[in-house]
């Protein structure tokens, strides 16, 4: 009887743990992830394009759907509003200015790359802040782009009080300086390349100015309620990371055709930025 007993309470301690480990799976079986290409967002347009992060999520039954947008603002309420799960591009300046009441937080580093962004005109003479003072200046507020406008402002004792903010993406900051709409365009990677290449006089770069850091962050919730999901994300910036190591020439290639640039362009653009993941 003794042994009857203890077979039916073994029994019931392994069933208790099978439901266990059951409840502990997740059961998501999709993540929406957003993503930023310009200005020069080399891990995102390649792992998208050679559907990296897709092979690796659905290995273990998880679709990946993906959004583009314009700017960390637009990523952040996003992810706040749970429209998407993941973001791979959003400055650490974008998540002070628009998370202070959302949960947010960091998985990894996407870039470093203060260098990258740079504030261009159509006036040869500016060569200091207090020659932009009353300007129109086209940026994407609270993001990279605006925190070198506002640490290039603050060298001069100036702030954005003195200059007109038009808020608007780089690349619509590009557009307008082309069209003679604004005076004063901050932008980066690619559409700073263009405007030094068609002879806009550069202000300055971020050197000096900024960090110029982008990550990769979810809701703190998601965070805490999905640690698995996480681990599959990592594994999937992980290989991005060395598939773009290992097939250089390619990866460029597809960058230069996501951004319409010459491979050239790309390369001399890549030297720029540090896509280390590491949080330091």
């Amino acid at each position: 009887m003794k042994k009857v007993i203890k077979k039916i309470v073994l029994l019931f301690i392994l069933m208790l743990s099978v439901i266990g480990c059951t409840e502990k799976k997740s059961k998501i079986d999709k993540v929406k992830i957003a993503y930023i290409p310009f200005p020069l967002n080399v891990p995102s347009i390649v792992g998208k394009n050679k559907k990296i992060y897709d092979e690796v999520f659905e290995k273990h039954g998880i679709k990946v759907l993906y959004s583009e947008m314009s700017t960390g603002s637009e990523e952040i309420k996003a992810l706040a509003a749970g429209e998407v799960d993941f973001v791979l591009s959003v400055s650490t300046t974008a998540l002070a200015s628009f998370s202070k009441d959302n949960d947010i937080k960091i998985v990894n580093v996407n870039s470093r790359a203060p260098k990258s962004f740079s504030i261009y005109t159509n006036f040869d003479k500016i060569t200091s802040p207090i020659d932009i003072k009353g300007m129109v200046i086209g940026v994407p507020v609270g993001g990279i782009a605006y925190q070198l406008l506002v640490s290039y402002l603050d060298s001069g004792g100036m702030t954005v009080e003195n200059v007109i903010i038009e808020n608007m993406t780089m690349k619509n900051a590009e557009v307008a300086l082309k069209n003679r709409k604004i005076d004063v365009a901050v932008v980066g990677g690619s559409l700073a390349y263009n405007l030094k290449k068609e002879g806009y006089k550069l202000i300055t770069d971020g050197e000096g100015y900024i960090d110029g850091t982008t990550v990769s962050a979810v809701r703190k919730k998601f965070y805490k309620e999905n640690p698995e999901i996480i681990k599959i994300f990592e594994e999937a910036e992980a290989k991005v990371l060395d598939y773009i190591k290992n097939n250089p020439e390619e990866s460029m290639q597809i960058v230069s055709g996501e951004l319409e640039l010459n491979i050239n362009e790309v390369k001399l653009l890549y030297n720029d930025y540090d896509f280390n993941p590491e949080i330091k």
